[in-house]
């Protein structure tokens, strides 16, 4: 039993959450309710006296991922400023996080695994092995070498108990290897909950180890953990690839590992790079990876930037050169170098497609953007049988965990080049369905703000091929996305973009109230010029359309005024040719609803 956890518990019922906040009265107390002296109650006299329990009553009420993050923090805190070890650190972490209800799992300093008891349990079990790993735990005390061949020896074991006790032991030593391996086991969530802040807390201590940094800059790429940083993952994954060539990593052939490992990452962070900032160092590295090492990868990505018609990087020349390349060059080499040796291939790349479904419907989308990736390097560089759609499919399904956000952080430049991937890749007549798909979420992006500004023509020829594929109203799966672009830019201001929008919505099919254009191009606006023929145009389709009753409106419209405006319309000669036998008919229409204005309107008339 945790004692700290229950004399808190017992703290905080009886005087509230507020105590905390109070370091002589919460100290006071602990120490009248945990008489003696004891590890127990020094660690957690230290932690109050340096704040821990006011940063503890901080997150009490914040929501689980924050307070999640928050936790891991205080725990880097304690461990580095206060100097306590990992086994204390979250002995105080697991005492207040339990006293607070907040979900930790409980532990007990003073209840240390008894490694001696544990080892002749396994004894009479008849696992010997594990028995004689259990009885070193107890014999290495003050040996790190030895603890840590313990610790992995441990992790290898059948039994997950063994293993979880192996994970214990590498959590307490301070080498960078065994601080890689505790991180590791953060990230996949095999023996502990999985927690990606503690990864990252773990990885920056383990650097410079190879294999640290190269996990650590896929941290930094996703956003896990972290805030997603493009130029430090780049930086660690150059140094893992150059680290590693150095033979760091007994035991593996680390050209080729460092190859498969950081060179897809940093192919898509030089490529992203480029489209942010227009790096020319970026764009130089990426290019020596498509000319002189081969990489497909990056020879599709310079073929999609340089075959990008609506921009101003559009280059006929680059296009067709890289487009060439991507037909002749059907392999590369350090791929399927590794595909030999590691029997990967069609096989692999069938149960890597296979596990990232599985995953991606069970909602571990951590787990199934990295069977993603492994899926569509594998099919882009081996290129099995000379296809030219090996990985499509990963590219659309990476292209949409991107999009939809979820666990891996939403990116929508990212996903803009997975979904230009799947569209450049495969042929629309194999796969009809995922093709339609994904030329609505490739409109989708095209139209998105944070982009930049959206790419109407672009748009609207992706909605048309999707109808003509489908032979469905496609495009109105877009009207959502209008709308929220019709918001975003009438908050900033920016009127005549907001009413393009509305007027594109329009033409997908929305069957709402939209008298509003025509009224603003009759009256001009801030940023609007007046432009009466446009402003009858869509003010008498938008009538037509209530008096058809081809609308569904969610709110009654003031139609009588709608009709006065068309009668001025024709009176005055505005957008329409003068006629004030029309003007008369709407006037009293308008008269007929009970506007006064139009009643004075037919009285001078007469």
């Amino acid at each position: 039993m945790n004692k700290g956890y229950a004399v808190l518990k017992r703290i905080i019922q009886q005087r509230g959450r507020q105590i905390l906040r109070d370091k002589k009265v919460l100290s006071s107390l602990i120490e009248d309710l945990m008489p003696g002296a004891g590890k127990e109650k020094a660690t957690l006299q230290m932690a109050i006296s340096a704040g821990v329990a006011e940063q503890f009553y901080a997150l009490s009420d914040e929501a689980e991922a924050a307070r999640n993050g928050r936790i891991a923090r205080i725990e880097v805190y304690m461990t580095e400023e206060l100097g306590l070890t990992v086994q204390r650190s979250a002995y105080v972490l697991n005492a207040f996080s339990c006293a607070l209800g907040l979900g930790y799992s409980e532990i007990d300093l003073n209840e240390s695994v008894n490694y001696k008891e544990l080892a002749e349990k396994y004894e009479r079990e008849g696992q010997r092995d594990i028995a004689a790993l259990m009885y070193d735990v107890v014999s290495s005390v003050g040996n790190e070498e030895a603890r840590y061949q313990t610790g992995t020896a441990l992790l290898k074991s059948e039994v997950k108990e063994a293993r979880q006790k192996g994970f214990e032991i590498l959590k307490g030593i301070d080498r960078k290897d065994a601080l890689y391996l505790t991180a590791m086991e953060y990230i996949e969530g095999k023996l502990t909950e999985r927690d990606f802040t503690k990864a990252c807390y773990y990885l920056t201590r383990a650097m410079p180890y190879p294999k640290a940094m190269l996990e650590m800059g896929k941290l930094y790429f996703y956003g896990w953990g972290t805030k997603p940083d493009l130029h430090r993952a780049i930086k660690l994954f150059e140094r893992y690839i150059k680290e590693s060539s150095k033979g760091r990593e007994s035991g593996e052939d680390t050209d080729v590992a460092a190859a498969l490992g950081a060179t897809p990452f940093l192919i898509e962070c030089y490529f992203e790079d480029i489209l942010y900032t227009r790096s020319f160092r970026s764009m130089e590295k990426l290019t020596a990876l498509a000319d002189y090492h081969g990489w497909r990868m990056a020879q599709r990505y310079l073929y999609s930037y340089y075959s990008d018609g609506e921009s101003d990087h559009y280059n006929e020349f680059l296009s067709e050169k890289y487009q060439k390349k991507l037909e002749k060059n059907r392999e590369n080499p350090y791929v399927r170098e590794a595909s030999v040796r590691g029997g990967l291939g069609s096989l692999m790349m069938d149960l890597k497609i296979t596990s990232a479904l599985y995953m991606h419907s069970d909602g571990k989308y951590e787990d199934a953007a990295v069977n993603l990736r492994d899926h569509l390097i594998l099919g882009e560089e081996i290129n099995t049988e000379g296809r030219e759609d090996n990985g499509a499919l990963s590219y659309l399904l990476m292209g949409e965990l991107f999009f939809r956000s979820g666990a891996v952080g939403r990116n929508l430049l990212r996903a803009e080049i997975y979904i230009k991937n799947y569209l450049d890749t495969v042929s629309r007549e194999r796969e009809p369905a995922n093709y339609t798909n994904a030329l609505v979420l490739y409109s989708k992006l095209l139209l998105e703000h944070k982009l930049g500004t959206p790419k109407w023509n672009s748009a609207d020829k992706c909605l048309e091929l999707a109808e003509e594929i489908s032979g469905q109203p496609v495009k109105e799966e877009i009207i959502a996305d209008m709308l929220k672009l019709v918001r975003y830019y009438g908050n900033r201001g920016e009127l005549l973009k907001a009413v393009t929008c509305l007027e594109k919505a329009v033409d997908y099919g929305y069957r709402d109230d939209y008298s509003i254009i025509g009224m603003v191009y009759l009256n001009g606006d801030e940023g609007i010029e007046r432009d009466v023929s446009k402003g009858f145009f869509w003010l008498k389709k938008f009538y037509d359309d209530y008096m058809m009753e081809r609308l569904s409106l969610e709110e009654d419209v003031d139609i009588g005024s709608i009709e006065y405006q068309l009668g001025e319309c024709y009176y005055n000669g505005l957008g329409v040719e003068m006629s004030h036998i029309d003007a008369m008919v709407y006037y009293e229409r308008a008269a007929d609803r009970g506007l006064e204005e139009a009643r004075k309107k037919i009285d001078i008339a007469t």
